[in-house]
């Protein structure tokens, strides 16, 4: 915010283009980041089948070498994995710490004036004014 006020002030072209760029790159990163935390596994979408699957055809390759005589074994026992939920919710308590530091943040970065008094006079002391 500091940033794009003074650039305001003084460029007001470059101050709209940063917002765009801004803008941009935001969108960008929320794309990547909704693909990489919710978007399909890299072999679902190639048809080949992901998670487990991938995994059980790689074992039932080798499925003899380790006295295991009927291959289809191999594929069953990866293939049922019991209890595996994935990740497990975040807890009350992560969810209310989160919060807590999300709602700092961004009353920081829209009221920044009171935080920016405390340190004026160190930063005023060190630039020697």
């Amino acid at each position: 915010l500091l940033v794009f006020l003074g650039l305001f002030q003084t460029y007001p072209a470059l101050g709209v283009l940063g917002i765009v760029g801004a803008g941009i790159t935001a969108v960008y990163v929320l794309r990547m980041l909704g693909k990489v935390f919710f978007g399909e596994a890299a072999g679902e979408r190639a048809g080949v089948g992901g998670g487990h699957q991938g995994q059980a055809a790689a074992v039932s390759g080798q499925a003899g070498v380790g006295g295991n005589e009927h291959p289809g074994q191999a594929v069953a026992d990866i293939s049922q994995d019991e209890g595996d939920d994935g990740p497990a919710d975040a807890t009350r308590g992560e969810v209310v710490a989160a919060g807590m530091l999300t709602a700092f943040v961004v009353g920081v970065g829209l009221v920044p004036f009171p935080f920016l008094r405390v340190i004026e006079e160190g930063v005023g002391a060190a630039l020697g004014g």
